[in-house]
């Protein structure tokens, strides 16, 4: 993930600390370690200001409050002033289940952090956490508008992260979301846009696009 906070620049993802001649001491070297690097010329240097001994990546980060927040390894939402990380609990109030984010994205709606999971959508004010169902297996923000595309192939939309209306009257075939990871298919299930006025959905099991029909100008 990119991301521009502050006059820097940020690149978040999951590396490898040695190559593979030199990573025999290390068995967890091949399933990579989440990082994080900070640029202030325009990429040309860069420094290490994040990193984890457990395997997994930088899933997402976005600017909120002040600080850059990122999703890190699908367990632990830090926050960074500049200077220092502070790790923020997720704890959905009257439920004895503290939720991972999986891979879900960070996007800032109004005054909330939201985070996208396949079976719930998480909101943070800052204090409280709350959880929405359903989820959504990804989704795109388009102006001050939230798209997101349930594992049933319907596309909904949000102002707020909490409230979501249906937008499609046809569905996407379910299977289309299905994981395929094992039989060597893509491990994201699906992307969604907006262009030129028309839904695109793109699906990680078979790799189809599907677009929302053509309305003329003028036509209803």
């Amino acid at each position: 993930d990119l991301c521009e906070w502050k006059g820097k620049i940020y690149l978040g993802g999951s590396w490898r600390t040695k190559s593979g001649e030199t990573a025999q001491d290390d068995p967890n070297w091949y399933g990579g370690y989440a990082r994080l690097f900070e640029s202030a010329d325009d990429g040309k240097t860069w420094k290490e200001v994040f990193e984890t001994k457990e395997n997994g990546r930088v899933l997402s980060m976005t600017p909120w409050r002040d600080k850059l927040w990122i999703n890190s390894r699908g367990f632990d939402l830090m926050s960074w002033d500049g200077k220092a990380w502070t790790q923020v609990p997720i704890k959905i109030k009257n439920s004895s289940v503290n939720p991972a984010l999986g891979a879900g994205p960070l996007i800032v709606m109004g005054d909330r952090l939201c985070i996208v999971n396949a079976p719930l959508v998480y909101l943070f004010d800052g204090k409280e956490w709350e959880s929405v169902t359903p989820g959504y297996v990804t989704c795109a923000k388009v102006g001050d508008t939230l798209y997101g595309v349930r594992d049933d192939g319907q596309v909904c939309s949000t102002t707020d992260g909490k409230k979501w209306a249906k937008v499609t009257t046809e569905a996407i075939p379910r299977e289309e979301f299905d994981r395929k990871a094992p039989l060597g298919r893509p491990i994201k299930r699906g992307s969604i846009a907006i262009h030129r006025g028309r839904l695109v959905v793109g699906t990680g099991a078979t790799g189809l696009v599907y677009m929302s029909a053509l309305h003329e100008k003028g036509t209803a």
